[in-house]
């Protein structure tokens, strides 16, 4: 039974970005793109929080591969942050 749930958790965390997409199409409006990359984000959460609650290996060891996959993100992040600039409107106004 508990093998049955942690599976289920998974999939419907894995679930989230893409019947987040199903819903965006289906409303037929384009504003609401915004709403993909925030629930990536969210699934990225979730998806820690369920490994630490649900995985197989030590306590010990969990926190740190959640620690290092997170400073891994974070240093990701600052660089795409230091190579992504805007340029601004070329045409002067």
């Amino acid at each position: 039974m508990r093998k049955i749930l942690r599976l289920t958790l998974l999939v419907a965390i894995l679930a989230l970005v893409p019947a987040t997409v199903v819903w965006v199409v289906r409303s037929e409006m384009s504003h609401l793109w915004w709403a993909v990359p925030v629930m990536t984000g969210v699934s990225v959460f979730l998806i820690g929080l369920w490994y630490l609650a649900c995985g197989g290996a030590p306590l010990k060891a969990r926190l740190r591969r959640i620690g290092l996959a997170t400073l891994a993100l974070l240093g990701l992040a600052v660089v795409a942050a230091a190579t992504l600039r805007y340029e601004g409107s070329t045409s002067g106004s």
